[in-house]
């Protein structure tokens, strides 16, 4: 009986390790740094471009689809005009890519972010204190993949969030850790 079971274990630990590399294989991690650059027409303003950075997992599908769900923080971002404001986002994105070749690539889907726009002076249009809003949005980009080494292509990316005007747009360059 104990040799029964110790089998049935190695043959379940096996299906387990079996299913695991298939979940992972074509499977990647990515990091990221840039530069997020909003406007706010309806404020008529043009915030200063903040330091942004990325977080991403994805999958690919096969040779010219694969998806990817991405978290980002846009950093803080602000203007020295009167009134003076700042602009802070984050959220998650979720894309289909269309692969080109081995290294250009064109992706499309949704993000969704929160953000936040403080008012550092004098009230200014009727608005006081902090907004905060709570969006999602269509978002489109395109990429590049610079093979570095082995497994760990450089990663230089661009995604606009297509909102009501002001289409925030964050340029990156990162790393790709594939599994």
């Amino acid at each position: 009986m104990l040799k029964i079971r110790q089998t049935i274990k190695a043959i379940f630990g096996s299906i387990l390790v079996f299913a695991s590399s298939v979940a992972l294989a074509d499977s990647y991690l990515g990091i990221s740094v840039g530069q997020f650059d909003s406007k706010a027409e309806s404020l008529e303003t043009d915030f200063d471009k903040s330091t942004s950075y990325i977080l991403s997992a994805g999958k690919r599908l096969n040779e010219q689809l694969a998806t990817e769900l991405s978290y980002f923080d846009s950093g803080k971002g602000g203007d020295d005009d009167d009134p003076e404001w700042d602009i802070y986002a984050d959220g998650f994105s979720f894309h289909a890519i269309g692969l080109i070749g081995s290294s250009l690539y064109a992706k499309l889907g949704f993000t969704s972010y929160d953000v936040t726009l403080d008012i550092n002076d004098a009230p200014c249009c009727g608005i006081t204190g902090n907004i905060e809003e709570s969006e999602t949005y269509l978002s489109y980009g395109v990429g590049a993949l610079f093979d570095i080494t082995e497994g760990l292509p450089l990663k230089l990316d661009t995604k606009v969030i297509n909102t009501d005007g002001s289409d925030p747009t964050n340029v990156n360059l990162g790393l790709q850790f594939n599994l």
